[in-house]
């Protein structure tokens, strides 16, 4: 783990008191980012000539290059599993380099193919994604900012909750491949109930993370989004506020789901991001508030920046499942992730933890740096 640098000048640790954390889905950086980056706002984005090949072993093959053709719904939803996320990372041509050559030659073979494979290479203008876009110029981005694990939704969420995925490498097996059986691990909620701190999993739907003992058997922690408005509003926020988007439609209002999950309308989770952002920062606490906007894993599309290889595994030793290959010896590929809060400069572009922030030399951002971060601007 590592923390976030809250860059804060001689005055020490700030004085916050929430933090509050909203995880978006499935979306790279360079998928939301990439096409945003200008001389005046130089985070690693693209140059518009990064391309994959069809066929990585045949270098006379169709390239296919990163363009600002993004829709809002995606025509397909990439495979994000382990397996197709190695592959896509280290492609056939080369198995041994991180080239991150094999996103298209993976989809065009096994998943989005017809026209569609060439979707994985196209990404957002800053103007299609106004909320996200300001609030990174506004306060701070990481543009080296790893999910931890390079699969799906359930290991990287466990991840950012627990600092572990507990073997797991996929969506959906339960706890060691026994049917019924939540995933035990310590959490941060067990540290900040420990800590005499509070914490509420606001959810709009459903309570994304029902699959964990801590969330599961916690059912008076677990409260409507409402409530966060409400809670945001009257000062009430807790020490920290997990938050989960909408998988569905509503249908008393009409408003699709706000997860930006590939195959959900982008436009909907930026509503969402724009209500709990206007929501802290116009609270009695917002002085006192860090938030946080971050994406469970790239949802399967293209990243140019190799994801950190060589990286020390959980120390629970739970061995892989159900992909058995995997050591939990690298990162994932990069993910978009915002800061915001009073404390931070405007227009903060943060690219590596400061040497003082790291477990170890080569340490870099990824998920667990938000928990660290809680745990040190709680005073934990």
């Amino acid at each position: 783990m590592m923390a976030l640098l809250i860059p804060v000048g001689s005055v020490g640790i700030p004085d916050i008191r929430h933090v509050v954390v909203v995880m978006e889905e499935n979306r790279a950086f360079d998928h939301v980012f990439g096409h945003s980056a200008t001389p005046n706002w130089p985070i690693n984005g693209l140059t518009g000539k990064e391309f994959n090949l069809v066929d990585t072993t045949d270098p006379a093959s169709r390239r296919v290059y990163v363009s600002q053709n993004a829709t809002f719904l995606n025509p397909c939803d990439p495979n994000h599993g382990t397996p197709a996320t190695t592959q896509k990372i280290y492609p056939k041509s080369n198995r041994s380099a991180p080239t991150m050559g094999g996103f298209v030659e993976w989809e065009a073979k096994h998943g989005c193919k017809a026209k569609e494979f060439a979707g994985v290479m196209e990404g957002f203008g800053p103007a299609d994604l106004p909320v996200i876009n300001e609030l990174a110029r506004e306060y701070a981005i990481f543009d080296h900012f790893f999910c931890s694990h390079p699969g799906p939704t359930w290991p990287n969420r466990m991840y950012m909750l627990s600092g572990t995925s507990a073997g797991s490498t996929e969506t959906s097996p339960w706890y060691r491949n026994v049917e019924g059986q939540l995933f035990p691990q310590r959490t941060i909620f067990h540290q900040l109930a420990e800590q005499k701190r509070t914490w509420k999993n606001y959810y709009n739907d459903t309570p994304w993370e029902m699959f964990m003992e801590a969330i599961a058997h916690n059912p008076q922690h677990t409260r409507p989004l409402t409530e966060f408005f409400h809670d945001a509003s009257a000062g009430t926020l807790p020490s920290f506020s997990w938050i989960n988007p909408s998988s569905g439609i509503n249908t008393t209002t009409g408003v699709g789901s706000s997860d930006q999950h590939p195959d959900h309308d982008m436009r909907a989770g930026e509503q969402l991001i724009k209500a709990l952002y206007e929501a802290v920062r116009a609270g009695p606490g917002w002085n006192h508030t860090l938030f946080v906007v971050t994406y469970d894993e790239h949802g399967g599309f293209f990243d140019h920046v190799p994801p950190p290889e060589g990286v020390p595994p959980p120390g629970d030793h739970q061995a892989s499942y159900p992909d058995r290959f995997f050591r939990f010896d690298r990162l994932g590929v990069r993910i978009p992730t915002i800061v915001a809060s009073p404390w931070i400069p405007r227009g903060r572009i943060e690219s590596e933890p400061p040497k003082a922030q790291r477990p170890r030399s080569d340490s870099q951002y990824e998920l667990t740096s938000i928990i660290a971060t809680a745990r040190k601007l709680l005073r934990m």
